[in-house]
């Protein structure tokens, strides 16, 4: 039974090659990594005594799905993402937070030098302050709009503003914990 299920197998991998349209061809997928930072701004939460401005950094890998025959480039991404909250007043406390998720990412023109795009994002949410030993996790929803600048090197470098809610559920709980944020953040694709 094995022999014949690999005989099978093989066989349809050869006859699947043979068969393929010759005007069908082959493209390699693009990948494009980009790299940002940029300051972010706590609009409204529900948890007490959090320092409301930070700095984050996000890095992020994306492969090109759409836009090979004369179509608008859309890019499907995973990015990482780090924030770091402080402040100089010692009443609040420093918030750390780590995202992780899917972006999709559409280009809204064509074949532009300068091409402005929009993103939106679902993505899983850390969130810890200082002196807190345990992480709380929650789901968080992120749209982007932004503007990619293309340099004389091949690459790109782009600045985006975004607005995002992140939810944290708790058990016996009707109302969960969330945190709404905004911010300006500048990077580079390559």
């Amino acid at each position: 039974m094995k022999y014949f299920l690999l005989t099978f197998v093989s066989l349809f991998f050869v006859i699947s090659l043979y068969a393929q349209d010759d005007s069908v061809k082959v493209r390699k997928i693009k990948r494009v990594i980009s790299a940002d930072i940029g300051g972010t701004l706590l609009w409204e939460n529900t948890y007490e005594n959090y320092s409301r401005q930070g700095l984050g950094s996000s890095l992020e890998l994306a492969y090109k799905v759409s836009g090979y025959k004369q179509n608008r480039n859309v890019y499907v991404g995973i990015p990482v993402s780090y924030n770091y909250f402080t402040s100089s007043d010692t009443s609040l406390y420093r918030v750390r937070n780590l995202n992780f998720g899917l972006t999709l990412r559409h280009d809204l023109f064509l074949n532009k030098k300068n091409i402005p795009f929009i993103a939106y994002h679902v993505l899983l949410n850390n969130i810890s302050r200082e002196g807190q030993t345990y992480f709380n996790a929650g789901l968080q929803g992120k749209i982007e709009i932004g503007y990619n600048f293309a340099t004389s090197e091949g690459g790109l470098i782009f600045a985006k503003i975004f607005s995002a809610y992140t939810f944290f559920s708790k058990p016996d709980i009707e109302s969960p914990d969330y945190i709404q944020d905004f911010g300006l953040k500048i990077g580079i694709r390559f």
